[in-house]
């Protein structure tokens, strides 16, 4: 069962999992302005390559 995402579920998909991924990783340590501005343009290139 494929179905194309739409962009909005896409995005959805996509923040839910950087906000997962930042709890995961202040546990451990402080997250810096530089991963969290990485994991942005992650997820901009993900939205914009199709």
């Amino acid at each position: 069962m494929t179905s194309k995402l739409n962009k909005e579920e896409q995005e959805k998909m996509l923040r839910d999992y950087q906000d997962d991924l930042i709890v995961r990783i202040e546990k451990r340590r402080p997250i810096t302005l530089q991963e969290l501005s990485w994991q942005e343009d992650f997820i901009q290139h993900q939205l914009n390559k199709k």
